[in-house]
């Protein structure tokens, strides 16, 4: 391991170049970078930018970013409909990187967990209704009755429910 008067050089990736393409001279001046290699899915954009910066080596995918054997770190530009996907190849692969959308991803992973929370009460009070009609239903001990015709129509809503939590 390198001590810090002597930083090990790093081999960067930045990928996205629509608005990565800015990154691409910093990480090249920066005395601790040995290498940039940029990826971006628009051959384009691959030629403006690594012609301009002087990067030759370039990929149309990820994955092949991913399986070059001596990328340290990336640095994902992604749009935000690839991001997520992204992201996730990024750390399953044990590569470092920069994420310019932690505060994106951030807040639509709370949403998420809003979402799931409401439905889980919306379960919870549906369940709490159909435990009730249970109970009445048992104390009148009547079969065919309204309460029985609600407590059919309690179920198939939290069977709704249920599937709307697994969408």
């Amino acid at each position: 391991m390198a001590s810090p008067s002597s930083p090990t050089r790093m081999r960067v990736a930045v990928v996205g170049l629509e608005f990565g393409a800015e990154f691409v001279p910093i990480y090249k001046a920066h005395p601790n970078v040995e290498d940039v290699v940029i990826c971006d899915l628009k051959p384009e954009n691959l030629a403006r930018v690594g012609d301009r910066a002087g990067v030759e080596r370039r990929y149309h995918r990820l994955e092949d970013v991913l399986a070059a054997d001596d990328i340290d770190a990336v640095h994902l530009v992604t749009p935000v409909t690839l991001h997520g996907a992204h992201t996730m190849a990024v750390l399953e692969a044990r590569i470092r990187f920069e994420n310019e959308q932690n505060a994106l991803l951030t807040g639509m992973l709370e949403k998420q967990r809003k979402e799931e929370k409401h439905i889980e009460m919306a379960q919870a009070k549906i369940e709490e209704k159909i435990r009730k009609v249970q109970e009445k239903s048992d104390l009148l001990g009547k079969a065919g009755t309204a309460s029985e015709a609600e407590l059919k129509a309690l179920e198939r809503r939290t069977e709704e429910v249920k599937k709307q939590m697994h969408q």
